[in-house]
């Protein structure tokens, strides 16, 4: 049993990396690929949040789920450690789809013509 907790401990702390990865990544994304400049705020965009929301989420319920497989491991009590795994697998998976959504979103939908305006003024 303890070579199986270790590994699924070694799983999440991958989970919480990722997570971590994700919420810095995605800002880079959206200064350096979608053209944000670096003085100007980041536009609200709800999927955005969302997958901030849900990488978030993913590290606290990865951190807790350590937490409680170790506890478990420690005191060899029967503990819910199933809730914190599932939990964490769930939002860093709907975590990548809101990003995904965002971006593909972005990316489609053609800047304002004002925009495009002051891009082509500035690659002169």
């Amino acid at each position: 049993m303890t070579d199986a907790m270790t590994l699924f401990i070694d799983n999440s702390k991958t989970y919480i990396q990722l997570s971590t990865g994700a919420l810095v990544l995605t800002t880079a994304f959206v200064r350096n690929i979608l053209g944000v400049q670096k003085d100007k705020p980041i536009p609200r965009d709800w999927w955005l949040m969302a997958s901030w929301v849900f990488f978030l989420l993913t590290i606290m319920a990865g951190s807790f789920y350590q937490y409680t497989a170790a506890r478990r491991l420690e005191h060899n009590t029967i503990m819910n450690i199933q809730l914190p795994f599932g939990t964490m697998l769930t939002s860093f998976y709907f975590g990548a789809l809101c990003f995904t959504v965002m971006a593909i979103r972005k990316i489609i939908t053609p800047a304002p013509r004002e925009k495009r305006m002051e891009v082509e003024d500035e690659s002169r």
